[in-house]
């Protein structure tokens, strides 16, 4: 977090996505692995971390169900609603 202020300095370009990539998210990365979360802080990330598989694995039936509701009600899927317009595109 103490790295994205410094993004601020550069314009949006080319240089910046570019540093990013390069320098910032592996930075954060290593950071991230290197770090031992405290007792409460861990029992946390443990528990987001299986109900994260759980999301993972249920998304998409999920999102077919939805689809399929959106094309019965409205005749016309997905699309035509606003967050399926957003997504989609």
């Amino acid at each position: 977090m103490g790295a994205l202020p410094a993004l601020a300095l550069f314009r949006p370009g080319l240089v910046a996505p570019f540093l990013c990539v390069l320098l910032v998210f592996p930075l954060v990365v290593l950071l991230g692995a290197k770090s031992e979360p405290s007792t409460g802080v861990g029992r946390c990330c443990d528990a987001l971390g299986k109900a994260s598989y759980c999301v993972y694995v249920l998304h998409r039936p999920l999102g077919a169900l939805v689809y399929a509701a959106a094309l019965q009600f409205t005749g016309q899927g997905w699309k035509s609603s606003p967050p399926g317009a957003v997504w989609s595109s």
